[in-house]
C-alpha cells in the first residue's frame, strides 16, 4: 500500500503535466491557426528587363494579328497601341518607326516558326515520313493569321522600296535558316543537292498559291484535294533513285 507521502507527490504532478500538454497543444493550435490564415507570398516583383520582354511580345503579336486583319497599310501604330494598351510614346520606346516594328514582327513569326516545326518532330521517321509531316505542319501553318501577315508585308514591300529594303533582307535571313535545314534532311539521305531544291521550291510555291486561294475563297474541298495531291508528287520525287 503506497504512503500517503507518494501518493501526493503523483497527484501533484499530474496537473503539471497535463498543464504542460494542454501549453503545447495550445501553441501548436496557434501556430496552424497562424499559417492557415497566413496571406499567399507575394511573387516576386518582375524586373524590368521582364516587363520589357513581355511588352514586347505583346505588341508584336498583335502587330501581327492587326496586319493580317488590315493589311500594312492598314495597321497604324495607334491600332497597335490601343491593341496593348499602351501610349504611343511607349510603343515608339520598344520601336522607333512603323518599318522596324514589322521587320521585328517578321523575325517573330520565324522564330516561333521555327519552334512550330520542331516541335513533336519524330527524328526516327522515314526521310518520305518526315517531309509529309513537314509539309502538313507547313499547309496548317498557311492558314494562321502569322502566315496572312508575312503574305502582307511581303506584298506591300514591292509598293515602298525602303520597307522592301528592310522586309527582303529579313525575309531571305530566315528563309536561309529554314533552307538550311530542308536541305540537311534531303541530303541526309542521299537525294541529290538540284533535286532537293526542285522538291523544296516546288513544296514552297505550291502551299502560297494554296494559301492565296483560300484567302480568295477558293473551293476548300478542291484545295484539300490539291494537297493531297502535292504530298504524292513530292514523295514520289525523294523516292526516285539517286
Amino acid at each position: 500500500m503506497p504512503s500517503p507521502t507518494a501518493a501526493s507527490g503523483s497527484n501533484a504532478a499530474v496537473p503539471t503535466a497535463v498543464k504542460r500538454r494542454n501549453r503545447a497543444t495550445r501553441a501548436a493550435r496557434k501556430s496552424t491557426d497562424a499559417k492557415a490564415g497566413a496571406a499567399p507570398k507575394k511573387s516576386a516583383p518582375r524586373t524590368n528587363a521582364e516587363m520589357t520582354a513581355h511588352t514586347t511580345r505583346r505588341i508584336l503579336r498583335a502587330t501581327c494579328d492587326s496586319v493580317a486583319a488590315l493589311g500594312y497599310a492598314g495597321t497604324t501604330l495607334a491600332i497597335i497601341s490601343e491593341k496593348v494598351g499602351v501610349s504611343r510614346t511607349a510603343l515608339l520606346y520598344h520601336f522607333r518607326s512603323k518599318d522596324e516594328l514589322m521587320v521585328a514582327a517578321i523575325g517573330r513569326i520565324f522564330d516561333d516558326l521555327q519552334d512550330y516545326y520542331h516541335q513533336d518532330a519524330n527524328p526516327a521517321g522515314t526521310i518520305s515520313e518526315r517531309i509529309v509531316a513537314v509539309l502538313k505542319k507547313s499547309y496548317v501553318w498557311t492558314q494562321s493569321p502569322d502566315h496572312t501577315a508575312l503574305m502582307e508585308l511581303s506584298l506591300a514591300a514591292r509598293r515602298s522600296p525602303s520597307l522592301g529594303a528592310l522586309v527582303n533582307a529579313a525575309l531571305h535571313q530566315h528563309n536561309s535558316r529554314f533552307d538550311v535545314e530542308w536541305d540537311a534532311l534531303l541530303l541526309s539521305a542521299g537525294i541529290p543537292a538540284e533535286r532537293s531544291g526542285l522538291i523544296r521550291d516546288f513544296g514552297v510555291s505550291t502551299l502560297r498559291g494554296l494559301s492565296l486561294s483560300r484567302l480568295l475563297k477558293g473551293d476548300a474541298a478542291s484545295i484539300e484535294r490539291q494537297m493531297q495531291m502535292l504530298t504524292r508528287i513530292v514523295v514520289e520525287a525523294i523516292e526516285l533513285p539517286a
